[in-house]
């Protein structure tokens, strides 16, 4: 008799409980599902599963990824330029990409309104030049999903060797570079690049 009695208890304190869980939200329900016995503990886990919204997972790539391949990228640049890979070093700009270079006194020294314009004095100039560019700092900051600003510390070494009465000149110079950059086609391209420069020693030998 007593067992009865103890089972009845139980059954009823195990409704009773059930019935109050049941009024609780799905999450709550789930973290003081230990209070249940096992069987009753997997019903109420499909009655859960089933009422519970399914969630959409949506795969988009986060910000860190779009600028760490913008920084990608930017290193590209000096390592092209230097190692005079100048197709691959083109193929990082769009075609009316705007270049500007910037005395230390902050007046315009040269400009350009598209690559083919800037890679073709750039192919003349450094083709016997012994160059070097470095990238320090950087800071991006992603406008929208197709638009990236960025600023770079820079340094930079040209040596540029002596022809006939022209004697050897060396520009070792320091500065930022001021880029805008474009997805375009899934890839990142720089479309407007200023070079302002805060320190400048050219120097003949």
């Amino acid at each position: 008799m007593a067992t009865l009695q103890t089972m009845n208890s139980r059954r009823s304190d195990c409704t009773t409980r059930m019935n109050s869980l049941s009024k609780l939200p799905p999450l709550v329900q789930l973290y003081s599902i230990n209070i249940l016995p096992t069987n009753q503990t997997i019903q109420h886990l499909e009655l859960i599963r089933s009422t519970t919204p399914k969630v959409e997972v949506i795969e988009m790539s986060l910000p860190v990824e779009e600028i760490e391949e913008i920084r990608q990228r930017k290193a590209q640049y000096c390592r092209y330029l230097d190692t005079k890979k100048f197709d691959e070093w083109e193929n990082l700009f769009i075609p009316d990409a705007s270049v500007t270079f910037y005395n230390v006194d902050g007046s315009p020294q040269y400009h350009f309104s598209s690559i083919a314009e800037l890679s073709s004095v750039t192919r003349n100039g450094f083709a016997s030049a012994q160059t070097i560019h470095q990238l320090h700092n950087s800071e991006i900051e992603l406008k929208s999903d197709t638009e990236a600003h960025a600023i770079w510390s820079m340094e930079d070494l040209q040596i540029f060797p002596a022809e006939g009465r022209n004697p050897t000149n060396t520009v070792h110079g320091y500065g930022f570079y001021h880029d805008t950059w474009k997805l375009i086609d899934g890839e990142w391209k720089l479309a407007v690049m200023e070079l302002r420069r805060i320190v400048l020693d050219v120097r003949q030998s």
